[in-house]
């Protein structure tokens, strides 16, 4: 699933509702951060209530994507040290879904910059075969893409190859409002109406 948005919208606080859902359920979860360190998604989560520094272990764990930015690596986890070497990413993943039971859930948050580092084409091979391999042996994942700083072509060819597209946005009104809705989801009927929610003091939550 790839879920679409400007930044500050929310897709970050929905990420963290959703890996708290799955957590406890007793699912597995890997979860890939390009925009913040891993001791920062700690923090944040914990201001909304969501404990994720005691889950870290065989259920749940981190790749870091974003220290190597700041000269830091995340010892708990695993981390990227060169998010140009996209070969490295798909092979950190393959060590990481090796520590889990299957199925698993992956959150990759965000796409957006590993665009930065890599052309289109090896982006997009890279999804692609992403997705492959996490239908035919993980399980699932959820991708966050921030709208407005990629070529229209490069999102249509993200949205063509998953199975659910989610949107988010922001709505002029009195006072900015943010609206959440299913787009499409493959071989499901849903409802793809827009629905308001907020980013309160327990993170995201729908207000219909």
């Amino acid at each position: 699933m790839l879920l679409y948005g400007p930044p500050g919208v929310g897709k970050f606080e929905y990420c963290l509702t959703l890996v708290n859902l799955w957590l406890s359920k007793g699912e597995r979860v890997i979860f890939i951060t390009t925009e913040r360190s891993p001791d920062e998604i700690k923090e944040r989560a914990s201001e909304y209530g969501i404990d994720l520094e005691s889950r870290e272990g065989d259920r749940f764990l981190f790749i870091d994507c974003y220290s190597w930015s700041i000269g830091k690596s995340y010892e708990k986890g695993f981390t990227i040290e060169n998010p140009a070497n996209i070969n490295e990413i798909s092979i950190v993943i393959e060590k990481a879904t090796g520590q889990m039971e299957k199925p698993l859930r992956i959150v990759f948050d965000s796409l957006s910059p590993l665009f930065l580092h890599n052309p289109p084409e090896a982006m997009s091979k890279f999804f692609q075969v992403l997705n492959s391999r996490v239908k035919s042996e993980y399980g699932f994942i959820l991708y966050t893409l921030q709208q407005g700083v990629h070529d229209p072509q490069i999102v249509n060819t993200l949205i063509y190859l998953v199975d659910g597209y989610l949107e988010m946005r922001f709505a002029e009104e009195e006072k900015l409002e943010r609206m959440f809705r299913v787009h499409h989801m493959k071989g499901r009927t849903v409802d793809t109406s827009w629905k308001k929610f907020e980013i309160g003091d327990r993170g995201f939550e729908f207000l219909e």
